[in-house]
């Protein structure tokens, strides 16, 4: 049975630059907390202080769990009364502390370190690579989206002794970000999927996007791999801030790794030839959006990158299964089909989403049921109401849009030429279900998808439950 990899109390002084306030520096602790209602035995708990809480104030909690040890804040420090031989290690800064201690543990292990990120793609491609890289032994990959400066220290110190590889994925929404997290992961090989603008809100320009996601190849050193997508001008200028060797991947012929004759059955599945220095082989990967392949050309590169051959990754990808939210498939009453892309929405996977609808309705009706795109500023009205106008150019039937901030998409197909009657702003989603439930028929296609604070699955969920009438 495979195990935590352990460390010692005396470890996270050293890491962290911490001061031992009480316990044995001997003590080993394993693994990571910082919600002490999932504290598991013998992990160290930070307590992180947050802009609305303050773990501080959770520690007995923590302690009454099993915690193993104690991160605290310095300046909360005054005072403490030690809990008996429970190591307590003092910090300047636990949200720093806990990437300090992730980034120590790291430089023990010696297996290869996978670093991915993009404005769009960046689960589904981290799914797909794990499972490639899956072929060839154990692998640690970021849980579901931890690819923040909690997450990513969660899912490197969760790393089991078994596991030869880790697959991270690194998000951002401010500049800087990218490089803290690579200073934490460390990466051997980095991966950059694609520029978008997602989170422009705070970036600014598209350039300060890419520059953001450049910053991974620029970490990455002499020996390492970057893996850089060939079809995306941004991505490849910023590979030339890599030291290391690119492996390129696209449709692109001057890609290293390429999809030549790619099919697709409507069921779910993309077929394609992988093309590789290495040779070539037969590929088949499930999945109903148009990004589909170009995720798993990402995957397929960072598998060669890592030494598998053509048949080793092509096994990967058939074992790749999808994930709920991203472009999952599910059937409803009276052979309705619902495309559930819940999980999250920017400018570039809203419009690959309303592509796949219009390519996937086949001889029936396309219903898109959309929520807003956040962290646009002052892109969003443009970008919303392009959204309604690609949903028009499209041939999409009916469109429904939920909230405030998703009014500009209708405004959008309506100034495009979409009749009023085929669109309907809702207030809540419940009303949108209600209009579905009046308005659908036999063959239906109907596409979910918002940004994360839309919570658009609550759509997902209720259609599900109720059906379409």
């Amino acid at each position: 049975m495979s195990t935590s990899t352990g460390y010692t109390a005396a470890d996270v002084v050293a890491w962290c630059s911490g001061t031992l306030l009480s316990g044995s520096p001997e003590t080993t602790l394993s693994g990571l907390s910082i919600d002490t209602r999932s504290v598991s035995s013998g992990q160290l708990f930070a307590a992180i202080v947050g802009p609305h809480h303050d773990a501080h104030e959770y520690l007995s909690q923590a302690i009454d769990s099993g915690a193993g040890g104690l991160l605290i804040e310095t300046d909360r420090a005054a005072g403490w009364d030690p809990a008996g031989e429970l190591p307590v290690i003092a910090v300047a800064n636990t949200t720093r502390g806990i990437g300090d201690l992730a980034a120590g543990h790291r430089r023990r292990f010696s297996g290869t370190v996978v670093a991915l990120t993009g404005s769009s793609g960046k689960t589904t491609t981290k799914e797909m690579t794990a499972s490639v890289l899956e072929t060839d032994g154990p692998c640690l990959k970021t849980r579901g989206n931890l690819n923040n400066d909690y997450g990513v220290p969660l899912t490197l110190l969760s790393r089991e002794e078994s596991q030869l590889r880790a697959v991270i994925e690194l998000g951002m929404n401010h500049r800087g970000e990218i490089a803290r997290l690579a200073e934490i992961a460390q990466p051997d090989i980095g991966c950059v999927i694609n520029v978008g603008t997602a989170h422009i809100e705070y970036l600014g320009s598209l350039d300060e996007i890419a520059a953001e996601k450049g910053d991974l190849f620029a970490a990455l050193p002499k020996g390492g791999r970057a893996i850089a997508n060939w079809d995306d001008p941004k991505v490849r200028q910023q590979s030339t801030r890599a030291a290391c060797e690119i492996v390129s991947f696209g449709i692109n012929p001057e890609a290293m790794v390429r999809a030549v004759d790619v099919r697709f059955e409507p069921e779910g599945l993309f077929h394609f030839t992988l093309s590789t220095p290495l040779g070539q082989a037969e590929a088949r990967v499930c999945g109903l959006g148009g990004t589909t392949v170009i995720n798993a050309l990402a995957a397929a590169a960072t598998g060669l990158a890592c030494g598998l051959d053509p048949d080793a990754l092509v096994s990967g990808l058939a074992n790749y299964r999808g994930i709920a939210g991203r472009m999952s498939k599910r059937s409803l009453d009276r052979k309705i089909t619902l495309i559930d892309d819940s999980y999250n929405a920017n400018p570039q996977s809203m419009n690959a989403a309303i592509e796949s609808l219009a390519d996937l309705r086949g001889q029936g009706r396309a219903i898109a049921v959309l929520g807003e795109m956040a962290e646009l500023g002052d892109a969003a009205e443009l970008e919303h109401r392009a959204a309604g106008k690609h949903i028009f150019e499209s041939g999409i039937s009916l469109l429904l849009t939920v909230g405030d901030g998703a009014r500009g998409i209708a405004e959008g197909a309506v100034s495009a030429g979409m009749p009023i009657e085929q669109v309907h702003c809702c207030g809540t989603h419940e009303a949108a279900v209600s209009i579905l439930a009046d308005s659908s028929q036999e063959g239906d296609w109907i596409l979910v998808k918002g940004s994360r604070s839309s919570q658009m699955e609550r759509v997902v969920e209720m259609l599900a439950h109720e059906g379409t009438g």
